[in-house]
């Protein structure tokens, strides 16, 4: 399979759309990550802008940048941050003094932008289903790991 991962670095603001469009250009999708260099509130709405204008759905890490236009974004809000946090303190107080090293959220929330599928033509399921097929996902491959 062919990589089709292209990354772009810029040292200037005024590099980020020339840029941007240039990635758009091989790409089908973009990742948004939590960089504030690169994604800010200077720069949210030129980036979801020129996306939109390439026909590029966008996924982001926050309820927020949902509302602001991308297409989809997983996230774990404070509440669910707490819990795990409160799981593992549990465990570790249990077993040991130490904390396990970082590991992915456990518990996390899916929200999608209907009106930005719909204006890029985009067949989505709903949340509830999207969440459930995660869930499979996730339990698969965990069973899979263990054969």
């Amino acid at each position: 399979m062919p990589d089709t991962t292209d990354i772009e670095y810029i040292s200037q603001e005024s590099e980020l759309i020339p840029q941007l469009k240039k990635t758009l250009e091989n790409n089908g999708v973009l990742l948004v990550v939590p960089d504030a260099l690169i994604f800010n509130r200077e720069t949210a709405q030129p980036i979801l802008l020129t996306t939109y204008r390439h026909q590029k759905p966008v996924f982001g890490y926050s309820l927020s940048y949902v509302k602001a236009g991308t297409l989809a974004a997983v996230y774990s809000t404070a509440k669910q941050i707490a819990k795990q946090a409160g799981e593992l303190a549990v465990k570790a107080e249990q077993v040991s003094s130490l904390l396990p090293p970082p590991q992915a959220p456990r518990y996390f929330s899916i929200t999608v932008n209907y009106q930005v599928a719909r204006s890029l033509s985009l067949p989505i399921l709903d949340e509830d289903a999207i969440d459930k097929k995660m869930h499979q996902a996730e339990t698969s491959e965990h069973e899979v790991g263990r054969n």
